[in-house]
């Protein structure tokens, strides 16, 4: 039943950037993108306690995907919600996603602006330039 889930999760993905929604604009044809990004979430949260993950790791890769799906989270979390125990305390994942939605769909806008940005492996060449970026501070 899990494994049922997650393909169709994986493919409500697939299809938006390899289908008819691919670089869509359009808020309601993304809405099972939406979803699925939240319900992968769900898995990740309750699979993290197992994999020593981390919550803001998690937060992140849910981020980029909605970045991806060109979707960007302009809000903030509530306060005084963890959405990491938002899905761990759920007992499913359509449960969390009904939970997540309310507050975070509203902060999502539509946008490519990220798709102006240079692309990586054009500004940092080599691993070493990448592991040099990310290590240098200001300070």
């Amino acid at each position: 039943m899990k494994e049922e889930r997650l393909r169709g999760m994986t493919e409500a993905l697939c299809n938006a950037y390899c289908g008819e929604n691919y670089g869509s604009t359009d808020f309601d044809a993304l809405a099972n993108v939406r979803d699925a990004i939240l319900r992968m979430t769900y898995y990740w949260y309750n699979f993290m306690p197992l994999s020593r993950g981390s919550a803001v790791v998690g937060f992140a890769v849910m981020l980029g995907l909605f970045l991806a799906a060109n979707m960007e989270f302009t809000g903030s979390i509530p306060q005084g919600l963890q959405v990491d125990w938002e899905a761990i305390l759920s007992l499913d994942p359509n449960s969390f996603v009904d939970s997540v939605k309310r507050w975070l769909y509203p902060s999502l806008k539509v946008t490519t602006s990220w798709k102006d940005y240079h692309d990586v492996a054009s500004t940092f060449a080599t691993t070493g330039s990448v592991v040099a970026a990310l290590s240098s501070s200001d300070d």
